[in-house]
């Protein structure tokens, strides 16, 4: 019983150090990031095979940026709109070169729902958005 009483002695003033990092107001990021299309290469390669041409494709990985401001509602609750950007990866096919450069760019607004709002917030994020893909050629 004297064990039980001291740990809640000693743990009562850390318990009342309240420490909410879940703030309510706005905030801003940009961050670095990356993308690889080996999907695409495959894709690109399928539909050359079925028109006869045996044929690698090999598109650069790009690197880009994240544009991001929110407004966190509640603690739990933040509204985000988020813009990125791949500006350029090259397309390139056996026996032609690199023939097609590729941009990429996605403007997106989400909900993030916070499920802790402590140091450590883990959060879901949805939204809805828009992407257009650029392809031109380089030849």
């Amino acid at each position: 019983m004297v064990s039980i009483f001291a740990t809640i002695v000693i743990a009562a003033p850390a318990l009342s150090q309240d420490q909410s990092y879940g703030y309510s107001g706005g905030y801003v990021g940009v961050s670095v990031i990356g993308g690889s299309y080996t999907r695409l290469d495959d894709d690109i390669e399928d539909q050359l095979f079925a028109l006869g041409y045996i044929v690698t494709s090999d598109t650069d990985d790009a690197a880009g940026f994240s544009f991001y401001y929110g407004y966190r509602i509640s603690p739990h609750v933040a509204i985000e709109t988020e813009f990125e950007m791949l500006p350029s990866a090259d397309i390139n096919i056996s026996g032609l070169g690199d023939i097609f450069e590729l941009q990429t760019w996605v403007l997106t607004e989400n909900a993030k729902i916070f499920l802790l709002t402590g140091r450590t917030q883990p959060y879901v994020l949805a939204g809805l958005g828009v992407m257009e893909i650029d392809v031109e050629d380089t030849v």
